[in-house]
């Protein structure tokens, strides 16, 4: 049999602004355990095949863990960690079950048990019953949202849909996370969107388009080349293009200005040919504080006001073969600029010898900033035979 060589290339140019920080931080090991348990029917005890299962934080704002059950109902939540959690049992056509558990230092296994799920059947005779759209499911190590069944205003962006999802968190330097786990980049399609810059999906694309929110942890791009393990995991958010969307151009431009010099601009324009070819163009530009060029006010004491300009455009093209090649890259200018002024005026009064002196005191402080940043990468995967 041939062996497979696989062959990849990397070419990063253009950084005008780099920043580099280093944080160190100490980590406590803690105690790791399997949590499993059975779900069956408590009528007539048949297991519950592909119930999910999920690990939730006590206060149930997030979800830890989670997983389905195989074809005896039985389920296997790998390396929970020492604490107190809610475990909650869905079925489609059941009562949902909860229960309070405690995973105890030095506990590699904690069996719930067998869980008995009540049937929730309501018969009418005549009527027509619409099952609701499930919010997610668990696959294998795999999340999956189903987009629709997060309500958002019509033009949101991803971020706007992101921030709904259980256990996610959206911080305001952009840094996101889903239970817990920090999302290094996003994919569209399992492909590369604009390298590592989130902000460029999180700002910019639209919700309608997306059918499905994936999150997963993949190999490093030397382990996944080379089949060599190298420890360094990276997890991802990985859009699904509605079906419709994958043939032929479609995108969006919005437009919005108001008082105060308040505006918001985006353009969306996109070409999706299967999962053979992909290319988008961005253009950003508000006044709300996210990526695009806009105005924000700021105040100082006394009086004046600030200015925020911040500008963003991008081009990303991706073109692949099955698995014999991939060839990518980018290209995404951003600018930011800041404009602050601040006034302060002061009268004091106080009595002498002389009698009663009056002071005025009268500050007037103005910064600016302005910082450009532009970046391009080409990226190219071939897999030869020998």
């Amino acid at each position: 049999m041939k062996k497979l060589l696989s062959i990849a290339l990397l070419v990063v140019f253009a950084g005008l602004t780099v920043t580099a920080q280093t944080t160190t931080t100490k980590t406590t090991k803690k105690t790791k355990a399997n949590v499993t348990g059975f779900v069956k029917d408590s009528e007539d005890g048949e297991a519950l095949v592909r119930a999910t299962v999920q690990i939730m934080s006590e206060d149930t704002t997030k979800m830890v863990a989670g997983g389905v059950t195989n074809t005896l109902g039985g389920y296997t939540i790998k390396n929970v960690e020492e604490g107190t959690y809610i475990v909650k049992i869905s079925y489609l056509g059941y009562h949902n079950f909860t229960r309070k558990i405690t995973v105890r230092n030095a506990e590699t296994i904690h069996n719930v048990g067998t869980t008995l799920l009540i049937p929730n059947t309501i018969l009418i005779e005549g009527a027509v019953v619409t099952a609701a759209l499930p919010q997610m499911e668990v696959k294998e190590d795999t999340i999956i949202f189903n987009a629709d069944a997060f309500k958002v205003p019509e033009g949101s962006v991803l971020e706007d849909l992101v921030k709904k999802l259980p256990g996610a968190e959206v911080d305001s330097d952009g840094t996101i996370k889903i239970n817990g786990k920090t999302i290094n980049r996003i994919l569209v399609n399992g492909k590369e969107f604009f390298s590592n810059d989130k902000d460029m999906a999180m700002k910019n694309i639209p919700t309608e388009i997306i059918d499905k929110i994936k999150t997963y942890d993949r190999a490093s791009d030397q382990e996944r080349l080379t089949g060599i393990q190298d420890g360094n995991e990276e997890t991802v958010i990985d859009l699904t293009v509605k079906k419709g969307m994958n043939r032929g151009w479609f995108g969006n431009f919005d437009l919005g200005y108001g008082t105060e010099d308040q505006y918001a601009n985006r353009i969306n324009l996109n070409r999706f040919i299967d999962d053979n070819f992909q290319a988008s163009i961005i253009g950003n530009l508000n006044s709300n504080g996210g990526g695009g060029m806009g105005m924000g006010r700021g105040g100082g004491g006394g009086g004046g006001g600030g200015k925020r300009r911040n500008g963003q455009v991008g081009i990303n093209a991706v073109a692949s073969k099955e698995r014999k090649y991939e060839i990518g890259g980018n290209i995404r200018y951003n600018a930011n600029k800041n404009e602050n002024t601040s006034k302060s005026a002061s009268e004091n009064y106080q009595y002498g010898k002389s009698g009663m002196v009056t002071t005025y005191g009268n500050s007037l402080n103005d910064s600016r900033s302005h910082n450009d940043n532009a970046n391009a990468e080409f990226r190219i995967e071939l897999q030869l035979d020998s």
